[in-house]
């Protein structure tokens, strides 16, 4: 599990007895930062799990160019470490596509579907996100 990880990693790096070097050191705290980063992920979306099981979610509506928040999206996961050698593709026939919603709440959505995507795939596999209007 993410927790045991870091538990693990961090008591390493305190033992006295494992010398390590600097180059160990930021690898192991590359882990725990990875790991606690997926905790707080999990945490979050169990929190908005519960709060929507709860009707405990107020939508925020506005009208929003779908294809722009994608385009975000998905660069903002390229950005990250994890997945910049990924590939992901956005196939659309919109340049602009305005539709009322909540933005952050579908963000996320499309964020943990692409997560998911990736992280259950082999790391050569192109992920490919697919808008259309009909």
């Amino acid at each position: 599990t993410p927790l045991a990880s870091i538990q693990g990693y961090a008591e390493i790096m305190k033992d006295p007895k494992y010398p390590l070097s600097n180059q160990d050191i930021r690898h192991y705290t590359g882990i725990i930062e990875n790991k606690s980063l997926y905790i707080k992920d999990v945490m979050e979306d169990l929190n908005l799990t519960t709060r929507l099981k709860n009707n405990g979610v107020m939508l925020n509506k506005e009208l929003v160019n779908i294809v722009s928040l994608l385009r975000e999206t998905l660069i903002d996961i390229l950005n990250d470490s994890r997945y910049a050698d990924q590939t992901i593709e956005l196939q659309t026939n919109e340049d602009k596509l305005m539709l009322n919603i909540d933005k952050i709440l579908i963000r996320r959505a499309v964020t943990n579907l692409i997560l998911n995507a990736l992280v259950h795939n082999d790391p050569d596999v192109t992920i490919i996100v697919q808008l259309e209007q009909k």
